[in-house]
């Protein structure tokens, strides 16, 4: 049984020399890959600044389609943030934060994978000719990481491994993202107003689920009168539901029967389920599952005429027809974030 012990020997040794030389490896580990997309920076921007996007472009997101999956209320900008669980292995857990968002220029982020530490992830745009540069970059430290892993990782890095196999996700990654955003549909929609912010928009066709809403009717005169009194309906809404003891689950809505002067509309929540008890002046709609168009509006309110445009031209250009009148969902509050940053969804029913 000589050779036995010999064979143990050997890989005790091996696997000493292993762990030692990996005490003298870099620590850290950076990859970086780049792409030229034939788009202006505000359309690319709106995919990175919008964690909502990145099931259609990010190769990881699209691993496990059974993976669950919580994302914070704002998914734009700084704060926002998602976590994931999966059964996949090459999925795992963990969770990602944007913690840096300059306007169409650079998005930075915090990846974390459960017991792997977290590594800093940055895209940064740049114009070049009448596209758009992307670099993306990440940086991870192996020290950080359980003790096998760092040793794992440090070798993985010094041969080239892990730069071959993320690098290659961040190829697919970034070819993905290039299709997308050269997509027509997907492009920028100049307006205008005072402070010259333009807004940009991305669209994607989807099922709106079944939904109870808790809803109170406004009128008003001119457009600057309708914020008003949307604040004052989401308060009453939210005292209802309130006291019937309800969850309000995502964004406040509205639906404008009319996009003109004198403007008739709705405001209202989504509700967990029917209140037990009704309250004065608040109506309960059921919204029926529906087959729409979604235009993510990025830009001041006054410019959301240009995405009700683009939207009804994707509608005309893909041979589809309304099937409803549109509804708006508030995604971020205005007066918290930048004019070109306001995010409204404009949720359009098609067939």
């Amino acid at each position: 049984m000589k050779w036995v012990k010999r064979i143990l020997l050997s890989l005790l040794v091996l696997i000493v020399l292993v762990v030692g030389i990996s005490f003298f490896l870099p620590k850290t580990s950076h990859i970086e890959r780049s792409a030229v997309i034939n788009a202006k920076p505000e359309t690319v921007f709106s995919f990175i600044n919008n964690l909502k996007t990145y099931d259609s472009w990010m190769t990881w997101n699209q691993m496990d389609p059974d993976w669950k999956v919580k994302m914070s209320e704002n998914t734009t900008g700084k704060g926002a943030t998602y976590s994931w669980e999966s059964d996949n292995s090459d999925v795992g857990k963990g969770s990602m934060t944007i913690t840096e968002s300059k306007p169409n220029t650079t998005v930075v982020s915090d990846l974390t994978v459960d017991g792997m530490g977290t590594s800093p992830i940055a895209f940064n745009l740049t114009p070049d000719g009448a596209g758009t540069k992307v670099q993306w970059e990440m940086n991870s430290d192996m020290s950080k990481a359980p003790f096998i892993f760092s040793v794992m990782g440090k070798w993985m890095s010094a041969l080239g491994v892990m730069d071959k196999m993320a690098g290659g996700e961040f190829d697919k990654s970034l070819a993905n993202l290039k299709k997308l955003a050269e997509t027509p549909g997907t492009v920028q929609n100049n307006g205008g107003n005072a402070s010259n912010v333009t807004g940009t928009m991305t669209i994607e066709e989807k099922d709106f689920a079944p939904a109870i809403i808790l809803t109170k009717i406004g009128k008003a005169n001119t457009i600057d009168e309708i914020g008003p009194q949307l604040g004052a309906i989401y308060q009453a809404v939210g005292a209802c539901a309130t006291s019937n003891g309800l969850k309000m689950p995502s964004a406040p809505i509205a639906s404008y029967k009319s996009q003109s002067s004198p403007y008739e509309f709705w405001g209202g929540m989504i509700v967990d389920k029917a209140p037990a008890k009704s309250c004065d002046g608040i109506v309960v709609r059921n919204l029926g599952a529906k087959h729409v168009v979604v235009g993510h509006f990025y830009g001041p309110y006054t410019q959301l005429a240009t995405g009700y445009a683009e939207l009804e031209k994707w509608i005309k250009d893909h041979g589809k027809t309304s099937d409803g009148t549109s509804i708006e969902q508030y995604m971020n509050d205005p007066t918290t974030v930048k004019p070109e940053e306001i995010l409204t969804d404009i949720i359009w029913p098609i067939k």
